[in-house]
């Protein structure tokens, strides 16, 4: 990693090289890890267009990654090379402050997730100032297409981002698979972590509370007494907090699922899912097994917290339990599960999960790589931005975009 002051100034240099056409850049949660829509569309891109030179930014370049993409660690020279001169990037976090968009770049925000919780402009503690919040509409306003789940991404894209440019209405590229049974995946990933043949599994998935620790509310031990005789427990901490909590596996009834790079691979193997407010629930819908959603901190979470947009007690596609002993019963009466609640399921799924449909990546590739298919204001308007960059002074230019930026964020409501 070299000077920072020396990265910026070779930076600018590499935006005067030729852009590379066939070059897409994929990053997944800010370099931590190969994972999400990202790695899928990578793994699409790999098996049905080798033609394209395909790079990953990453924290660690040692990070296992399928196919012979390039690695590439964040903020080295090479990084700010690709960032100049790649033509597409594939991201579901955001691209660096420092990165310059060009003319000709396109970029394709996946998001890693639908929110329960308040987002983007909507989470004021954490976008709390007028410069924050400029900042973060100047970011998503070089997106060119933004990936959709369902029609509540695509109606709050401008409240949470005062995103105005394409929505592909497409579904997930990391849940193409779940459409598609894999028993061979599944049963070696079984073998893989030791999971006994004759036992079903509980994948316990909660979100974080606090950056720096987890607390394991569930009673494990309790579980263990309960439902050992028939089902070994899978414990997945999120990965903000991994680092603070280790999972007391035992081979026997408790397994660490946390080194497993993608949760989605868990599915197949997953009978019943446990979380909370996690985004993961989203996801699994789709599989169409049964969820808990084990809310012990309930009141306090949507009170005291950033807020969320459903109340799970009565939306949430599932079981809701309050106490370990009832996250027990729920799974003990897994039998009228479907009686009673397969209608909040499917109202859930078509309110959230519109567009999901199983070849994600393929609709993806067809819209953006084959037909370019970008409505004709946002090409113009992204050719007006980048004329306007090279010949007006820079103070101007940043004066113009910013005032826009700033009607945009006055602009509660947008009808386009």
């Amino acid at each position: 990693m070299g000077n920072n002051d020396s990265l910026k100034e070779k930076y600018r240099g590499f935006r005067n090289e030729p852009i590379k056409e066939n070059c897409i850049v994929f990053e997944s949660l800010w370099g931590r890890n190969y994972s999400c829509s990202p790695a899928a569309f990578y793994e699409f891109i790999i098996e049905n267009h080798p033609e394209y030179e395909c790079v990953w930014f990453l924290n660690d370049a040692d990070t296992p990654v399928k196919g012979n993409a390039k690695k590439v660690e964040r903020k080295t020279e090479e990084f700010y090379r690709y960032l100049a001169t790649a033509k597409y990037f594939v991201y579901n976090t955001n691209l660096p402050l420092s990165f310059v968009k060009r003319e000709g770049q396109v970029i394709i925000q996946t998001m890693h997730g639908t929110p329960f919780k308040t987002f983007g402009l909507d989470v004021k503690d954490e976008i709390s100032t007028d410069k924050e919040r400029l900042r973060a509409v100047k970011r998503a306003a070089m997106w060119d297409y933004l990936v959709a789940q369902g029609e509540f991404t695509k109606r709050m894209a401008w409240r949470w981002f005062r995103y105005r440019n394409n929505v592909l209405e497409t579904g997930y590229p990391r849940t193409d698979r779940l459409f598609h049974t894999d028993e061979d995946a599944a049963s070696g990933l079984r073998e893989e972590m030791g999971i006994p043949e004759d036992k079903k599994v509980i994948l316990y998935a909660p979100t974080w509370r606090d950056l720096d620790r987890f607390d394991m509310e569930l009673d494990i031990e309790a579980m263990r007494n309960a439902l050992s005789d028939e089902y070994v427990l899978l414990i997945r901490p999120h990965y903000f907090v991994a680092e603070y909590y280790k999972v007391p596996e035992d081979g026997k009834f408790i397994f660490d699922a946390g080194n497993v790079s993608t949760i989605e691979d868990l599915f197949p193997v997953t009978d019943v899912l446990i979380t909370d407010y996690s985004s993961v629930m989203f996801d699994f819908s789709l599989t169409g097994k049964p969820m808990v959603f084990y809310a012990y901190d309930l009141k306090e979470y949507t009170e005291n917290t950033r807020g969320s947009y459903f109340d799970i007690s009565t939306e949430a596609p599932g079981c809701l339990a309050l106490t370990t002993d009832e996250v027990i019963d729920s799974i003990e009466n897994l039998d009228s599960f479907y009686d009673i609640h397969g209608e909040r399921i499917q109202a859930f799924c078509k309110k959230y999960l519109t567009y999901e449909n199983g070849k994600s990546s393929e609709i993806i590739f067809d819209k953006v790589f084959v037909r370019e298919e970008q409505e004709r204001r946002v090409l113009i308007r992204n050719r007006a931005i980048a004329v306007a960059r090279r010949v007006l002074p820079h103070k101007i230019y940043t004066y113009l975009m910013e005032s826009s930026m700033k009607r945009a964020l006055n602009n509660e409501s947008h009808t386009d």
